[in-house]
């Protein structure tokens, strides 16, 4: 089978690499959990139940688009990710 066929039939996953340490993406990441700890320290217990259910909601979106090509789905710089 080729790579092409691996992923389509799900053999292989886009995601199952790891991230490069100090890469964009890295550094984007830690950036992303800094400023949602500091947003969840500042919000009301009430504002924390709907900052939870958007985060549940956009989870379940990424999800149900795992199996949908997109353009620019695939556009993450190559330096990134290397393979496990």
């Amino acid at each position: 089978m080729t790579t092409l066929e691996n992923f389509w039939y799900g053999n292989i996953q886009p995601f199952d690499m790891d991230i490069v340490p100090g890469s964009q993406y890295e550094k984007a990441s830690k950036r992303k959990a800094l400023f949602e700890d500091a947003l969840l320290e500042v919000l009301t217990d009430e504002q924390k139940v709907l900052y939870n259910k958007l985060s549940d909601a956009q989870s379940e979106q990424s999800s149900l688009g795992e199996g949908i090509i997109q353009p620019g789905l695939f556009s993450w710089r190559k330096d990134d990710y290397r393979s496990l």
